[in-house]
């Protein structure tokens, strides 16, 4: 078998429709829970949108230490079956950054050449993805990672 071909370039899916996050002017206790209640229903809007032959990967959860402040990400990944002869597969995730109080859209990568094994495109672009982001899965602060990974064997 020829070896796949991974490409990390930005593309878009057709559902890669920008969300608006609404962010209250008032950060009261009343404003803080209205912005969770509108980051909870952008991210279902967004969710809605994903076509039902995307699979559900997972999420990893990150914390992130920026002295003096220290926020949490989540990744949702998901993998879809692309229609074209370029390539068979792309990872995609709904991003959430505590710093930023907002979801978005994020293509990760594609690949041509295995198939319809999914596990498999899907492992092979996560571990190429993290290793372009110099994601040291042998640190033990990177645990999460490696157990999303070790899910598609």
């Amino acid at each position: 078998m020829d070896k796949p071909i991974l490409n990390f370039a930005i593309f878009e899916l057709p559902f890669f429709i920008e969300t608006k996050n609404h962010l209250p002017q008032d950060l009261s206790d009343d404003g803080i829970e209205e912005e969770e209640e509108d980051a909870y229903m952008v991210k279902e809007n967004m969710e809605s949108r994903i076509p039902s032959s995307a699979i559900y990967l997972g999420a990893v959860e990150d914390v992130v230490e920026n002295r003096p402040n220290t926020w949490i990400t989540r990744d949702e990944y998901y993998i879809y079956p692309l229609q074209n002869n370029e390539y068979d597969w792309a990872v995609f995730r709904i991003s959430w950054d505590d710093n930023w109080g907002r979801w978005e859209w994020s293509s990760d990568g594609r690949i041509k050449g295995l198939g319809v094994n999914y596990k498999e495109a899907a492992r092979l672009i996560l571990y190429e993805l993290w290793k372009k982001w110099q994601l040291d899965l042998n640190d033990s602060e990177n645990k999460s990672y490696v157990n999303f990974l070790n899910q598609f064997k």
